[in-house]
């Protein structure tokens, strides 16, 4: 059930973020978020942001399919 729960929750987070950037414009995809990290200031693309959670999700779900291999 852990499993299934875990699933259920990735694939509503990624229908969320695909649901809010689906219509961004091309002015917004290149707008700069601001923040800071470890009290450093940084601004960066939406583009360049979205591109970071791809990567970062792909990375994860080959993880979870060599465990999955590995115990299945």
């Amino acid at each position: 059930e852990d499993w299934t729960n875990a699933q259920e929750r990735l694939k509503k987070a990624c229908d969320e973020l695909i649901n809010s950037t689906k219509d961004l414009s091309e002015a917004q995809l290149t707008q700069k978020a601001q923040g800071s990290y470890n009290g450093q200031p940084y601004a960066t693309a939406y583009r360049r942001m979205l591109h970071g959670i791809s990567d970062h999700n792909t990375y994860h779900a080959g993880q979870i399919a060599l465990l999955r291999k590995k115990t299945v």
